[in-house]
Order: structure tokens, then sequence, then C-alpha cells
């Protein structure tokens, strides 16, 4: 689950917020029934989270433990705007989104997903920077 993005971060303070939070988030779970796609020009391909009390609580939480260290957060994912799901494949051109999606009919839906860490993310390329465990 992607729950925040923005251009950059305060690397050493993020990762401070980060394991606070995480310390006191337990792992969880969560349910994908369907497959979403943008309506733009270059596709992406998605899993919708089903929506929960406990899921929001989870995100608002996290947000309010890294305010101000995201340089130009996306509105898309702050609290009252996210919509909870699982990128699968970016910008898919038109005519390769057939092809996508025969590949994404051989998953079994709905699809139970466990999540245990919280990760910082560097985006094309893509990289992994950290993962702190959930043990709250």
């Amino acid at each position: 689950l992607t729950l925040a993005v923005g251009e950059s971060v305060d690397g050493p303070a993020a990762e401070a917020a980060r394991r606070e939070w995480a310390a006191a988030t337990p792992p969880g779970s969560t349910t994908f029934t369907n497959v979403g796609v943008t309506s733009t020009e270059l596709a992406n391909v998605f899993l919708p989270a089903i929506v929960t009390a406990d899921l929001l609580a989870l995100h608002a939480e996290l947000h309010r433990k890294v305010a101000g260290l995201f340089n130009a957060p996306s509105e898309r994912y702050l609290p009252g705007r996210w919509t909870p799901h699982c990128t699968l494949v970016e910008r898919v051109p038109s005519e390769l989104l057939g092809k996508t999606f025969a590949i994404i009919r051989k998953t079994q839906l709905p699809l139970e997903a466990h999540f245990s860490e919280v990760g910082l993310v560097d985006f094309s390329p893509l990289r992994q920077r950290c993962a702190v465990p959930l043990t709250g």
C-alpha cells in the first residue's frame, strides 16, 4: 500500500518518525477485491483495497507523524483524499492494456494481503531506501 507520496523527504527526520510510528503500529491486513485502471493516456493499473476505519486511522496517524517532512506532498495521498490501493504497473500505453489484463486475470480475487513493515521508496528508478517492521 502506498501511504504517502512527495517529491522529496527529510530522510533522517522521516526515518525517525517512521520508526516511532512503526513501534506503535501492529501488523495488519487488507483485502483487494477488484482491479482498477486510471483513465490517463498512460494508464496505471492497481488493486483498490477495501476501505475500513482501521486502515484510514492507520493512514491518518502516519501522516500526523510525518507532517512537514515531505516536500510537495501529493494531495491524492493526504488523509481525506487517499484511496487505499496497491499499484501493479504504471504508465501502460493503451496498446498494451489488453496484455496487461490478460496477465492480471490469472490472479484470484479477492486477495487477502498482510502488511508488516513501513518503508521509504525512491521512484524512478525504483529503490527501497529503508524498511521498518511494524511492532506495535
